[in-house]
C-alpha cells in the first residue's frame, strides 16, 4: 500500500510540476506578443502623428500657392486702369482665395488629428504644438474669409472710393493671415521636433 501511495504522490507531483511548467510557458507565450504589440503600437502612433504633420504641411503649401495667386490678381486690381479690370481681377482672385481657404481647412484638420494621436501616446508637448498650429490655421482662414467677402463686393463695385476701401481691407486681411500662417508652420515644426524627443 505504501508503495502504491508513494507512486500516486509521485505522479501527482509530476503532474503538478508539469502544470506549473506549462502554465509558465503559456504565460510567457501570451506576455511576449503583448509586449511586442505594445512596442509596435507606440511607434505606429508616432508614425500616425508624423504622417498628419506632413499632411498638414502639404496642405499649408498648397494654401500658400493659392494665396499667392490671389495676391497677384489683387495687385492687378491695385494697378488697374478701369473699373471693369478691377471687377474681373477681383473675381479671379476670389476663386484662388476660395481654394486657399479650403486647403487651410484641410491643414487645420490634419493638425488636429496630429494632436489627437500625440496625446494618445502621451507626447503632450507635440500635441500642444500641433493644437497651436490648428488654432493659427483657423485664425488665418477667418482672415481670408473676411478678405473673400470684400473681394465679392469688389467684383461688383464701380465707385472708386469704395474700390479703394475694399482693397485696403483685403490687404489688411491678407497681411494678418500671413502672420498667422507663419506661426502655424512654426508650431507644426515644433510639434515634429517634440515628437522626435518623445519616448
Amino acid at each position: 500500500m505504501d508503495h502504491i501511495h508513494s507512486s500516486i504522490e509521485d505522479r501527482l507531483f509530476q503532474l503538478e510540476r508539469g502544470f506549473h511548467s506549462s502554465y509558465t510557458f503559456s504565460f510567457f507565450q501570451v506576455l511576449l506578443p503583448m509586449i511586442i504589440f505594445s512596442y509596435s503600437l507606440v511607434f505606429a502612433d508616432k508614425a500616425d502623428v508624423s504622417d498628419e504633420i506632413d499632411n498638414s504641411f502639404s496642405h499649408y503649401q498648397q494654401a500658400v500657392n493659392n494665396l499667392n495667386n490671389a495676391i497677384s490678381y489683387i495687385n492687378q486690381c491695385n494697378n488697374a486702369n478701369t473699373v471693369d479690370e478691377v471687377n474681373n481681377n477681383a473675381r479671379i482672385a476670389d476663386g484662388s482665395l476660395f481654394q486657399a481657404i479650403s486647403q487651410l481647412e484641410y491643414a487645420a484638420n490634419s493638425a488636429s488629428d496630429a494632436a489627437y494621436h500625440a496625446r494618445s501616446i502621451d507626447c503632450y508637448n507635440s500635441a500642444s504644438s500641433a493644437q497651436s498650429a490648428e488654432d493659427y490655421y483657423r485664425n488665418a482662414k477667418s482672415e481670408l474669409n473676411n478678405g473673400k467677402s470684400s473681394l465679392f463686393f469688389l467684383s461688383n463695385e464701380d465707385d472708386i472710393d469704395q474700390i479703394n476701401y475694399y482693397l485696403q481691407n483685403i490687404n489688411n486681411n491678407i497681411c494678418q493671415a500671413n502672420y498667422y500662417l507663419k506661426n502655424a508652420v512654426s508650431a507644426l515644426n515644433n510639434s515634429s521636433s517634440n515628437l522626435s524627443n518623445c519616448e
